[in-house]
């Protein structure tokens, strides 16, 4: 986000400058020092905290993935990146036709088919996987960031049971739980930065939707080159995570990459989970082709008193 705003801003000035005009753009929002003050004196912040709090089960359900090769994360000179890619003819009408049977972002079922790659490694029928968002959303309406350039990322974890017949009730599950995380997740680091609070042991598993990059900036000085850059941390630094996965739209296709140790996993291992993540994609599109009507789900409603079965009983009475 922080790049899109600098290249925004500098493609803006660029303009204004060849077309003679005063350099302005627009109006400045707040520091870093001020966002993270407004956290701390937010009226919501003893809220989300507590929801947290609450939610101890989302953040200690501790994973246990079986491994090739039994070492640990390793550090950064380990790290390998597997690309690959889901292909669909439109993606307009593949995210239309998700967003129709699930009524959900196209983010959850990334999540979902991801989930389902990776349940063939999990020790327990349950997995916690740590999710990323790029923290701006706002907690009350004077704490603005939308302009300023700095990491506001929120890193928060939900854990989801993925020993299920049905890859529909995996996505439920996956929008059920993230629907009711506050803010997306901001206050999951409140509590673990601000309150120094919670144990925070699952490391092994992380997901990063970074969104959709069709027609993101209409630059008009400015043009994508495509150029892969290097590795921009140290090589010696300790790897955080045992499988991360970063996807995007790009065009008609979702890019991915999985970042893992190759002290851990062998390349054999990876691209079965590659190959099992596109397969529940092809799936999950299959299933939306062939339905007539949404899977209906407890947030559908906008209740937070309803559970599963309380739906199932109205939907029964239909």
């Amino acid at each position: 986000v922080s790049w899109r705003i600098f290249i925004r801003d500098l493609d803006r000035a660029c303009s204004q400058i060849i077309n003679g005009s005063e350099v302005n753009l627009g109006a400045k929002s707040l520091s870093y020092k001020e966002w993270s003050k407004g956290l701390y004196e937010s009226d919501k912040t003893q809220s989300v905290v507590d929801f947290w709090n609450k939610n101890d089960e989302m953040s200690l359900s501790a994973n246990m993935l079986y491994k090739d090769y039994n070492n640990g994360n390793g550090i950064y000179d380990d790290n390998i990146v597997y690309e690959f890619v889901y292909k669909t003819n439109n993606m307009e009408a593949f995210k239309a036709e998700l967003n129709r049977v699930y009524n959900t972002d196209v983010s959850d079922v990334l999540l979902a088919a991801y989930l389902n790659s990776i349940k063939i490694l999990a020790v327990k029928d349950s997995i916690s996987v740590f999710l990323e968002s790029h923290g701006r959303d706002e907690l009350d309406q004077h704490i603005d960031v939308s302009n300023t350039i700095g990491w506001f990322t929120s890193i928060y974890p939900i854990s989801v049971c993925v020993e299920h017949n049905d890859i529909s009730d995996l996505v439920i599950e996956v929008k059920e739980k993230n629907k009711k995380v506050p803010y997306i997740g901001i206050g999951y680091g409140i509590l673990r930065y601000i309150y120094e609070k919670g144990k925070y042991d699952t490391d092994e598993i992380a997901f990063n939707y970074l969104g959709d990059f069709n027609n993101v900036m209409n630059l008009e000085n400015f043009e994508e080159v495509g150029q892969e850059v290097d590795l921009h941390v140290d090589k010696e630094r300790k790897r955080p995570y045992t499988l991360s996965l970063e996807c995007m739209i790009v065009g008609n296709n979702v890019k991915f990459r999985l970042n893992y140790s190759k002290k851990q996993y062998s390349q054999e291992s990876i691209r079965e989970i590659a190959n099992r993540l596109i397969d529940t994609l092809h799936s999950l599109f299959d299933i939306c082709s062939q339905k007539d009507s949404a899977i209906v789900s407890v947030s559908d409603f906008g209740d937070d008193e309803l559970t599963m079965d309380d739906v199932d009983a109205i939907l029964n009475l239909l």
